[in-house]
Formats: C-alpha cells, sequence, structure tokens
C-alpha cells in the first residue's frame, strides 16, 4: 500500500535544460520505488503528468 510519496526534479544534462520530475514511493524506506516519470520541472510536471500517470494504476492490488 502506498502511503507516503515524495517528488523530486533531476536535471540529465547539464546547461541543457533537460529536467524530468519523479514520483517515488517512499512508504517502505528499505524499497524505494520509482512510480512515475515526466518531463519538465514545473508544478504541472508533477502535479499533472506523474500523477496522471499513477492514478489508473492505484487500483491495481500488485502495488
Amino acid at each position: 500500500m502506498i502511503t507516503i510519496v515524495g517528488f523530486d526534479k533531476m536535471s540529465l544534462k547539464k546547461r541543457r535544460r533537460l529536467y524530468v520530475t519523479i514520483l517515488t514511493d517512499l512508504s517502505s524506506p528499505k524499497s524505494l520505488r520509482t512510480l512515475a516519470v515526466s518531463k519538465g520541472r514545473d508544478e504541472a510536471a508533477g502535479r499533472n503528468n506523474c500523477v496522471t500517470l499513477i492514478l489508473p494504476r492505484l487500483d491495481d492490488r500488485s502495488w
């Protein structure tokens, strides 16, 4: 069960302005899982793109 999530942004290339936003499951510190990755580093990348990617899979019991 996912109880805690974290958002982080990461630069893929120096000085190229190529960023991604990463949504991670932080529920178990021993087994962190990447849930979604979206292009961009602004709020829209995290809130809209990452959350949109993960919402259809939340009902799946394999998480």
